[in-house]
């Protein structure tokens, strides 16, 4: 009777997996996702880290597919978007509207690395860049800043963060990484650190800022290795301490 029951278990369990589709989450209720769609982009921020995703695709999948996949689990309103338009026949790299706004901008590059855009000054609009980089061991890093654009008083503010993805061809699985920066400390203590990462221009920098400041004291600088980000150090001058006794 045990051997049955074990049977009948594992028939239901593979059952199951055959409904598998682009970017399946591995864990949650019934392996289902039941996340409201689209989701915003405060609650993508505290979950995003918990969810491991299977791509569905050939062996090397371009920044496009892996988009979709991230989409299929994490729906935003900006990703939508962003696949609707580079994916219609007539798309040949960028986009503005014709009705004089001129307040979005759509791209989708090759350089420095495979690169896409979704850009808009509209107040409470998402925006997104996504970029991939090839990693020597064969993996795919996929990098994505997404934020909000705030208006007030004729001006435009955006706040966000990054999400760093790690894709394996022998697993089909993106899996979530820490942000390079995470075990980097202010040069003075009580700064802030604010990332600085340009997706389109390849810098990678975390800019050091006194509380409430717009420009930054220092640089925190980065480089790819060809396989992860490594903290090259801090570019600035050092904080004048010649009057502490």
């Amino acid at each position: 009777m045990r051997k049955i029951i074990v049977f009948s278990l594992l028939t239901l369990l593979l059952a199951g997996c055959k409904h598998f589709h682009i970017g399946d989450v591995l864990d949650g209720p019934g392996m289902v996702n039941e996340d409201p769609r689209p989701i915003s982009l405060s609650d993508l921020q505290q979950r995003w880290e918990d969810r491991l995703i299977v791509v569905h695709s050939d062996s090397n999948p371009d920044i496009k597919q892996l988009l979709k996949a991230f989409n299929e689990i994490w729906e935003t309103k900006v990703v939508d978007s962003l696949l609707t338009k580079i994916n219609e026949p007539d798309f040949e790299g960028s986009y503005s509207p014709d009705d004089g706004t001129s307040d979005i901008i759509l791209t989708y590059y090759a350089r420095p690395y495979p690169f896409v855009q979704y850009f808009s000054e509209k107040d409470g609009a998402e925006c997104l860049d996504a970029c991939t980089i090839r990693r020597n061991n064969g993996h795919t890093l996929l990098l994505l800043n997404l934020r909000q654009c705030h208006k007030k008083d004729g001006n435009s503010t955006y706040d966000g963060f990054y999400l760093f993805y790690d894709y394996d061809p022998q697993t089909t699985y993106l899996k979530p990484e820490k942000e390079p920066w995470a075990n980097v400390k202010p040069v003075v203590e009580g700064n802030e650190l604010r990332p600085l990462f340009d997706l389109f221009e390849g810098i990678f920098a975390v800019g050091e800022y006194e509380k409430g400041a717009t420009e930054p004291d220092y640089h925190h600088v980065f480089d790819f290795n060809g396989q992860d980000f490594v903290y090259l150090g801090y570019e600035g001058n050092l904080p004048d301490t010649s009057g502490e006794e």
